[in-house]
C-alpha cells in the first residue's frame, strides 16, 4: 500500500467563537479563509481546488474581522445580505461594511 506525505502548516482560524454552522461547498477557484462566498457564507479554512476542492462556507457565526486581510472584509451590501454572519472588530464591535 502506498502512502502520500504532505506538509501541514496549520490552519487560519477566522471563527470568534464556538457557536457557529457551515454546509459543505465545491469549490471551482482557490479561496482563503474568510473570502465571501457569493449567495452562500464566508469560507472557513484555505481551499487549494487542485489538492481538494472541497470546502465549507460559514452561514452562521461570528468571524474576527481583524484577522482578514482588508479585500476581505465585507461591504455594506455584504454585511446585509448575511444577517446571521458578524464580523467582530478588534475593540469588540462589530464590523457594518466598508
Amino acid at each position: 500500500m502506498k502512502f502520500k506525505t504532505a506538509e501541514f502548516a496549520g490552519t487560519h482560524e477566522i471563527l470568534a467563537n464556538d457557536d457557529w454552522a457551515a454546509v459543505p461547498h465545491k469549490f471551482t477557484a482557490d479561496a482563503k479563509a474568510g473570502d465571501i462566498v457569493t449567495g452562500k457564507g464566508v469560507c472557513l479554512y484555505d481551499v487549494d481546488v487542485e489538492a481538494n476542492p472541497n470546502g465549507a462556507v460559514v452561514y452562521r457565526g461570528v468571524i474576527n474581522a481583524y484577522k482578514l486581510e482588508t479585500a476581505q472584509l465585507p461591504t455594506s451590501a455584504q454585511v446585509s445580505a448575511f444577517p446571521m454572519i458578524k464580523w467582530l472588530k478588534e475593540d469588540g464591535t462589530f464590523h457594518a461594511g466598508k
